[in-house]
């Protein structure tokens, strides 16, 4: 009808689906003499302005051990624990994440302008992506995390 009419340019159009890209991110959650890092978003999206722990972006899965290397975490570094994957499914991405933890002896001098050190008490003031705040909310009673975290 509408193509005997000459409408059919005028009717609303089936768009194409919107391809899924799959995400491999892995968070530090670095810990020193009490405080925690954390950094605030800036990227246009649905998590700008919220606070994460510094974060390492790969093209490759399970590759901690890569993102600790590109991390350049001090020799007297300790890390304690690398999660199992936590999958994380937006409209068009598939978010594949790893939290490694970290503790340092003291405050590292050399983190980007963009870490923040914060004390427990800060941390929970903080508005975090809901991904991060499962996390911390499973880990806490999972691996016993200590209360500046949990």
């Amino acid at each position: 009808m509408a193509l005997s009419e000459g409408t059919v340019m005028e009717l609303p159009k089936k768009e194409g689906k919107t391809k899924v890209r799959d995400r491999y991110l892995y968070y530090l959650i670095e810990k020193a003499e009490g405080q925690i890092a954390v950094e605030q978003r800036t990227e246009q999206g649905i998590w700008k302005g919220l606070f994460q722990f510094r974060l390492i972006e790969l093209n490759e899965p399970n590759a901690p051990e890569k993102a600790i290397a590109q991390a350049r975490i001090a020799s007297k570094s300790e890390v304690t624990h690398i999660s199992e994957e936590v999958k994380h499914i937006l409209s068009h991405q598939r978010l594949h994440v790893r939290f490694i933890h970290v503790n340092h002896s003291k405050i590292p001098t050399d983190t980007a302008d963009t870490v923040r050190w914060v004390t427990e008490s800060e941390f929970h003031k903080l508005a975090i992506p809901r991904l991060i705040d499962k996390y911390l909310e499973k880990a806490d009673s999972i691996f016993g995390m200590p209360d500046e975290i949990g």
